[in-house]
């Protein structure tokens, strides 16, 4: 499954934070970096699993969304690298 994961950390957060809750996601071996605080990734976990993972990273006040990304889908202004990895996944 396609999941997008986006998420927002209190502005009182350091860098650590930021990189503890991207290598979780990470994790997933096969993701997609959206820009700004979203991913893609490929993941049989379900939502609410994914998101029980990357909560070990959060704080109170911080937000994360996770949910399924399917065909159809369209975007604009990715790097071919970013395109080419939703066409692949998302083209089956």
């Amino acid at each position: 499954m396609i999941y997008i994961v986006t998420y927002d950390l209190c502005d009182e957060k350091d860098a650590q934070d930021y990189q503890t809750l991207t290598s979780l996601i990470k994790e997933e071996g096969t993701w997609a970096f959206l820009g700004g605080s979203s991913y893609l990734v490929e993941s049989d976990c379900t939502a609410r699993q994914l998101r029980d993972k990357y909560s070990q990273a959060l704080d109170e006040g911080d937000r994360l969304f996770v949910g399924t990304v399917t065909a159809p889908a369209a975007w604009h202004g990715y790097s071919k690298e970013v395109a080419d990895w939703i066409i692949r996944k998302l083209d089956r």
